[in-house]
Protein backbone atom coordinates (compact mmCIF):
# COMPACT_ATOMS: atom_id res chain seq x y z
CA UNK A 1 0.00 0.00 0.00
CA UNK A 2 1.02 3.72 -0.41
CA UNK A 3 0.39 6.07 2.22
CA UNK A 4 -1.03 9.19 0.80
CA UNK A 5 -2.55 10.68 4.16
CA UNK A 6 -2.74 10.39 7.67
CA UNK A 7 -3.70 11.91 10.83
CA UNK A 8 -1.78 11.25 13.60
CA UNK A 9 1.82 12.91 14.12
CA UNK A 10 3.57 9.45 15.21
CA UNK A 11 2.70 8.26 11.99
CA UNK A 12 4.08 11.09 10.42
CA UNK A 13 7.20 10.66 11.75
CA UNK A 14 7.56 6.68 10.96
CA UNK A 15 6.49 7.26 7.47
CA UNK A 16 6.82 9.86 4.83
CA UNK A 17 4.01 10.53 2.51
CA UNK A 18 3.72 8.57 -0.54
CA UNK A 19 6.31 6.02 0.89
CA UNK A 20 5.07 1.89 -0.06
CA UNK A 21 4.34 0.36 3.36
CA UNK A 22 3.43 -3.50 3.72
CA UNK A 23 0.83 -3.60 6.02
CA UNK A 24 -1.82 -6.19 6.98
CA UNK A 25 -4.94 -4.22 7.39
CA UNK A 26 -7.94 -5.74 9.33
CA UNK A 27 -11.60 -3.56 9.56
CA UNK A 28 -12.37 -3.88 13.74
CA UNK A 29 -15.58 -1.86 13.56
CA UNK A 30 -17.75 -1.60 10.66
CA UNK A 31 -19.72 1.49 12.72
CA UNK A 32 -16.31 3.63 12.77
CA UNK A 33 -13.98 4.99 10.37
CA UNK A 34 -11.13 3.72 12.43
CA UNK A 35 -8.23 0.33 10.80
CA UNK A 36 -6.20 -1.36 13.04
CA UNK A 37 -3.00 -1.84 10.85
CA UNK A 38 0.44 -4.21 11.38
CA UNK A 39 3.37 -3.03 9.92
CA UNK A 40 5.47 -5.58 8.89
CA UNK A 41 7.80 -4.22 7.38
CA UNK A 42 10.93 -3.91 9.41
CA UNK A 43 9.12 -4.52 13.09
CA UNK A 44 6.68 -7.28 12.23
CA UNK A 45 3.88 -7.57 15.66
CA UNK A 46 4.18 -3.67 16.18
CA UNK A 47 0.57 -1.84 16.27
CA UNK A 48 -0.66 0.92 14.98
CA UNK A 49 -3.79 3.28 15.79
CA UNK A 50 -4.74 5.17 12.46
CA UNK A 51 -7.92 6.83 12.07
CA UNK A 52 -9.20 7.93 8.56
CA UNK A 53 -6.12 6.72 6.64
CA UNK A 54 -6.79 6.42 2.60
CA UNK A 55 -4.42 3.85 1.36
CA UNK A 56 -3.86 3.75 -2.91
CA UNK A 57 -3.19 0.10 -3.89
CA UNK A 58 0.14 -0.24 -5.84
CA UNK A 59 0.52 -3.59 -6.72
CA UNK A 60 -0.71 -7.09 -5.25
CA UNK A 61 2.51 -8.39 -5.12
CA UNK A 62 3.90 -5.96 -2.66
CA UNK A 63 1.29 -7.35 -0.01
CA UNK A 64 2.28 -9.89 2.22
CA UNK A 65 -0.45 -11.96 3.13
CA UNK A 66 -1.00 -12.90 7.05
CA UNK A 67 -1.42 -16.09 8.79
CA UNK A 68 -2.08 -14.18 12.37
CA UNK A 69 -5.32 -15.12 13.52
CA UNK A 70 -7.28 -13.29 16.09
CA UNK A 71 -7.22 -15.13 19.24
CA UNK A 72 -10.18 -17.20 20.28
CA UNK A 73 -12.26 -16.79 23.24
CA UNK A 74 -11.32 -19.44 26.09
CA UNK A 75 -13.42 -22.12 25.90
CA UNK A 76 -15.53 -23.02 29.01
CA UNK A 77 -14.95 -26.87 28.50
CA UNK A 78 -11.57 -26.94 30.51
CA UNK A 79 -13.73 -25.53 33.18
CA UNK A 80 -16.66 -28.13 32.95
CA UNK A 81 -14.21 -30.59 33.18
CA UNK A 82 -12.71 -29.19 36.32
CA UNK A 83 -15.60 -29.19 37.87
CA UNK A 84 -16.23 -32.81 37.32
CA UNK A 85 -12.95 -33.68 39.16
CA UNK A 86 -13.93 -31.21 42.04
CA UNK A 87 -15.57 -32.55 44.97
CA UNK A 88 -19.51 -33.43 44.19
CA UNK A 89 -20.19 -31.41 47.75
CA UNK A 90 -18.86 -27.99 45.88
CA UNK A 91 -22.07 -27.07 43.87
CA UNK A 92 -25.12 -28.66 46.27
CA UNK A 93 -23.39 -26.53 49.17
CA UNK A 94 -23.56 -23.75 47.09
CA UNK A 95 -27.00 -24.28 45.87
CA UNK A 96 -27.91 -24.78 49.98
CA UNK A 97 -26.05 -21.74 50.85
CA UNK A 98 -27.93 -19.76 47.60
CA UNK A 99 -31.27 -20.88 48.92
CA UNK A 100 -30.76 -20.28 52.72
CA UNK A 101 -29.33 -16.53 51.26
CA UNK A 102 -32.21 -16.22 49.28
CA UNK A 103 -35.11 -18.21 51.68
CA UNK A 104 -36.29 -20.08 48.97
CA UNK A 105 -35.24 -23.84 49.35
CA UNK A 106 -36.82 -24.43 45.56
CA UNK A 107 -34.44 -21.75 44.00
CA UNK A 108 -31.62 -23.12 41.15
CA UNK A 109 -29.37 -21.41 39.32
CA UNK A 110 -30.76 -18.70 37.18
CA UNK A 111 -28.88 -20.01 34.09
CA UNK A 112 -25.34 -21.83 32.85
CA UNK A 113 -23.59 -18.79 32.83
CA UNK A 114 -24.81 -17.91 36.95
CA UNK A 115 -23.59 -21.44 37.60
CA UNK A 116 -20.66 -21.62 35.71
CA UNK A 117 -19.17 -18.03 37.41
CA UNK A 118 -19.82 -18.61 40.97
CA UNK A 119 -18.51 -22.47 40.89
CA UNK A 120 -15.57 -20.70 38.64
CA UNK A 121 -15.08 -18.42 41.64
CA UNK A 122 -14.97 -20.59 44.38
CA UNK A 123 -12.74 -23.07 42.77
CA UNK A 124 -9.95 -20.55 42.36
CA UNK A 125 -7.78 -22.09 40.13
CA UNK A 126 -8.18 -19.32 37.23
CA UNK A 127 -9.29 -15.63 36.34
CA UNK A 128 -12.73 -15.25 35.26
CA UNK A 129 -14.21 -12.89 32.79
CA UNK A 130 -18.18 -13.34 33.12
CA UNK A 131 -20.27 -11.84 30.66
CA UNK A 132 -24.11 -12.20 31.55
CA UNK A 133 -27.53 -10.28 31.27
CA UNK A 134 -28.30 -7.79 33.86
CA UNK A 135 -30.57 -9.46 36.17
CA UNK A 136 -28.95 -12.94 35.50
CA UNK A 137 -27.57 -12.64 38.72
CA UNK A 138 -23.99 -11.37 38.68
CA UNK A 139 -23.80 -10.11 42.51
CA UNK A 140 -24.17 -13.67 43.93
CA UNK A 141 -20.90 -14.63 42.54
CA UNK A 142 -19.71 -11.90 45.30
CA UNK A 143 -22.22 -12.97 48.09
CA UNK A 144 -21.52 -16.73 47.89
CA UNK A 145 -18.13 -16.25 47.96
CA UNK A 146 -18.11 -14.62 51.18
CA UNK A 147 -20.78 -16.99 52.44
CA UNK A 148 -18.92 -20.67 51.89
CA UNK A 149 -15.47 -18.68 52.62
CA UNK A 150 -15.95 -17.62 55.84
CA UNK A 151 -12.14 -17.39 56.94
CA UNK A 152 -11.12 -15.16 53.91
CA UNK A 153 -12.05 -12.05 52.47
CA UNK A 154 -13.94 -11.16 48.83
CA UNK A 155 -13.37 -7.33 48.02
CA UNK A 156 -15.47 -5.99 45.46
CA UNK A 157 -14.08 -3.09 43.10
CA UNK A 158 -17.01 -1.01 41.91
CA UNK A 159 -16.67 1.95 39.25
CA UNK A 160 -19.60 3.75 39.90
CA UNK A 161 -21.21 5.43 42.86
CA UNK A 162 -24.44 4.62 42.05
CA UNK A 163 -23.51 0.79 41.89
CA UNK A 164 -21.91 1.30 45.38
CA UNK A 165 -24.84 2.23 46.92
CA UNK A 166 -27.20 -0.24 44.51
CA UNK A 167 -24.56 -3.12 46.27
CA UNK A 168 -25.23 -1.78 50.23
CA UNK A 169 -29.02 -1.59 49.49
CA UNK A 170 -29.25 -5.05 47.91
CA UNK A 171 -27.02 -6.95 50.79
CA UNK A 172 -28.91 -4.84 53.47
CA UNK A 173 -32.00 -6.68 52.13
CA UNK A 174 -30.32 -9.91 52.32
CA UNK A 175 -28.98 -9.34 55.54
CA UNK A 176 -24.92 -10.44 54.26
CA UNK A 177 -22.76 -8.81 56.28
CA UNK A 178 -20.58 -6.21 54.38
CA UNK A 179 -18.07 -3.44 54.97
CA UNK A 180 -17.87 -0.62 52.82
CA UNK A 181 -14.03 1.45 52.67
CA UNK A 182 -14.02 5.30 52.69
CA UNK A 183 -11.16 6.94 52.83
CA UNK A 184 -13.03 9.51 55.32
CA UNK A 185 -12.75 6.82 57.75
CA UNK A 186 -9.37 5.06 57.59
CA UNK A 187 -8.94 5.06 60.90
CA UNK A 188 -11.41 2.37 61.48
CA UNK A 189 -9.54 0.04 58.87
CA UNK A 190 -6.46 -0.12 60.83
CA UNK A 191 -8.21 -3.06 62.24
CA UNK A 192 -9.76 -5.86 60.15
CA UNK A 193 -13.56 -5.60 59.89
CA UNK A 194 -15.86 -8.01 61.30
CA UNK A 195 -17.34 -8.86 57.97
CA UNK A 196 -15.52 -10.59 55.08
CA UNK A 197 -17.05 -9.03 52.04
CA UNK A 198 -15.45 -5.39 51.59
CA UNK A 199 -17.01 -2.83 48.90
CA UNK A 200 -14.73 -0.21 47.88
CA UNK A 201 -15.10 2.57 44.71
CA UNK A 202 -11.95 1.75 42.07
CA UNK A 203 -11.12 5.27 42.59
CA UNK A 204 -10.44 4.62 46.15
CA UNK A 205 -8.95 1.49 45.64
CA UNK A 206 -5.93 3.54 43.51
CA UNK A 207 -5.15 5.75 47.28
CA UNK A 208 -2.00 4.68 49.42
CA UNK A 209 -4.81 4.21 52.57
CA UNK A 210 -6.69 1.52 50.32
CA UNK A 211 -3.60 -0.15 49.90
CA UNK A 212 -2.25 0.13 53.84
CA UNK A 213 -6.14 -1.78 54.69
CA UNK A 214 -5.70 -4.30 51.84
CA UNK A 215 -2.50 -5.51 53.47
CA UNK A 216 -3.85 -5.69 57.26
CA UNK A 217 -6.78 -7.32 56.13
CA UNK A 218 -5.27 -9.71 54.28
CA UNK A 219 -2.53 -10.49 57.35
CA UNK A 220 -5.54 -12.03 59.24
CA UNK A 221 -8.26 -12.99 56.68
CA UNK A 222 -6.50 -13.83 53.44
CA UNK A 223 -8.21 -11.73 50.43
CA UNK A 224 -8.69 -14.90 48.28
CA UNK A 225 -10.48 -12.78 45.28
CA UNK A 226 -11.03 -9.27 43.85
CA UNK A 227 -13.99 -8.74 42.00
CA UNK A 228 -14.20 -5.80 39.67
CA UNK A 229 -18.12 -5.49 38.37
CA UNK A 230 -19.12 -3.80 34.92
CA UNK A 231 -15.65 -4.21 33.82
CA UNK A 232 -16.74 -2.86 30.34
CA UNK A 233 -16.25 0.60 31.37
CA UNK A 234 -12.78 -0.20 31.23
CA UNK A 235 -13.46 0.22 27.44
CA UNK A 236 -15.85 2.82 27.42
CA UNK A 237 -13.73 5.43 29.46
CA UNK A 238 -10.65 4.68 28.58
CA UNK A 239 -8.57 7.52 27.85
CA UNK A 240 -9.78 10.00 30.68
CA UNK A 241 -10.99 8.14 33.59
CA UNK A 242 -7.38 7.53 35.34
CA UNK A 243 -8.16 5.42 38.43
CA UNK A 244 -9.55 3.07 35.71
CA UNK A 245 -5.99 2.64 34.18
CA UNK A 246 -3.49 -0.37 34.71
CA UNK A 247 -6.48 -2.10 36.84
CA UNK A 248 -3.83 -5.02 37.39
CA UNK A 249 -2.25 -2.67 40.16
CA UNK A 250 -5.69 -3.38 42.15
CA UNK A 251 -4.03 -7.08 42.63
CA UNK A 252 -1.33 -6.30 45.24
CA UNK A 253 -1.94 -9.52 47.18
CA UNK A 254 -1.97 -13.15 45.36
CA UNK A 255 -5.15 -13.40 44.51
CA UNK A 256 -8.18 -14.04 41.95
CA UNK A 257 -9.53 -11.65 39.78
CA UNK A 258 -13.17 -12.31 38.83
CA UNK A 259 -14.22 -9.45 36.28
CA UNK A 260 -18.16 -8.86 35.63
CA UNK A 261 -19.77 -7.23 32.95
CA UNK A 262 -23.31 -7.26 31.00
CA UNK A 263 -21.93 -6.55 27.71
CA UNK A 264 -18.12 -7.33 26.52
CA UNK A 265 -18.01 -8.13 22.67
CA UNK A 266 -15.65 -11.35 22.26
CA UNK A 267 -12.73 -8.89 19.67
CA UNK A 268 -12.72 -7.08 23.32
CA UNK A 269 -11.54 -10.19 25.25
CA UNK A 270 -7.77 -9.60 24.42
CA UNK A 271 -7.66 -5.93 25.72
CA UNK A 272 -9.72 -6.98 28.60
CA UNK A 273 -6.94 -9.28 29.51
CA UNK A 274 -4.15 -7.44 28.79
CA UNK A 275 -5.20 -4.53 30.49
CA UNK A 276 -5.78 -6.53 33.98
CA UNK A 277 -2.88 -9.33 33.21
CA UNK A 278 -5.46 -12.09 33.60
CA UNK A 279 -3.90 -15.64 34.27
CA UNK A 280 -2.76 -17.76 31.03
CA UNK A 281 -5.74 -19.99 31.52
CA UNK A 282 -8.46 -17.58 32.74
CA UNK A 283 -12.04 -18.60 31.37
CA UNK A 284 -14.33 -16.95 29.83
CA UNK A 285 -17.90 -17.37 30.76
CA UNK A 286 -20.56 -16.00 28.17
CA UNK A 287 -24.34 -15.92 28.35
CA UNK A 288 -26.80 -14.16 25.83
CA UNK A 289 -27.51 -10.37 27.14
CA UNK A 290 -30.22 -9.38 24.81
CA UNK A 291 -32.55 -7.54 27.11
CA UNK A 292 -35.87 -9.02 25.28
CA UNK A 293 -38.02 -7.14 27.97
CA UNK A 294 -36.93 -3.38 26.40
CA UNK A 295 -38.93 -1.96 23.73
CA UNK A 296 -37.57 0.14 20.85
CA UNK A 297 -40.31 3.06 19.41
CA UNK A 298 -38.91 5.11 16.53
CA UNK A 299 -41.33 8.48 15.96
CA UNK A 300 -41.56 11.69 14.25
CA UNK A 301 -40.06 14.41 15.71
CA UNK A 302 -41.71 16.21 17.98
CA UNK A 303 -41.97 19.93 18.76
CA UNK A 304 -40.20 21.28 21.57
CA UNK A 305 -43.20 21.35 23.91
CA UNK A 306 -44.03 18.40 23.36
CA UNK A 307 -41.30 16.86 24.37
CA UNK A 308 -41.37 18.33 27.40
CA UNK A 309 -44.72 17.49 28.17
CA UNK A 310 -44.10 13.93 27.21
CA UNK A 311 -40.86 13.88 29.56
CA UNK A 312 -42.89 15.48 32.27
CA UNK A 313 -44.98 12.22 31.68
CA UNK A 314 -42.51 9.77 31.78
CA UNK A 315 -40.70 10.89 34.83
CA UNK A 316 -44.66 11.41 37.16
CA UNK A 317 -44.91 7.93 36.11
CA UNK A 318 -41.82 6.45 37.38
CA UNK A 319 -42.04 8.58 40.41
CA UNK A 320 -45.59 6.60 41.34
CA UNK A 321 -43.88 3.25 40.47
CA UNK A 322 -41.25 4.08 42.51
CA UNK A 323 -43.00 4.83 45.38
CA UNK A 324 -45.56 2.02 45.48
Amino acid sequence: FRLVAHTSKTTEHMFKLGQDIHFTAMITNAYAPIKHLEYTTNRPGTWLNVICVRFMLTTRTSVEPTTKKRPREPSTAILEQSLKRTKSSLESDTLKAMREVLKDPESNWMSKGQRLAVLATLQREADVVAILATGAGKTMTAILASRMEADSTTVVVLPLKSLLMDYERRLKEMKIAFKTFHSSDRDDWRTVPSANLVLVLVDQARRSDWNEALAIIHRSRPVKRIIIDEIHLLLSNKGFRNSLENLYELRRVPCQFVLLSGTIPPRSITFIQDACKLTPNFVTIRTDTVRVEHQYIVQEPSSSDEIRHRTKDLVDLMQEKFNE
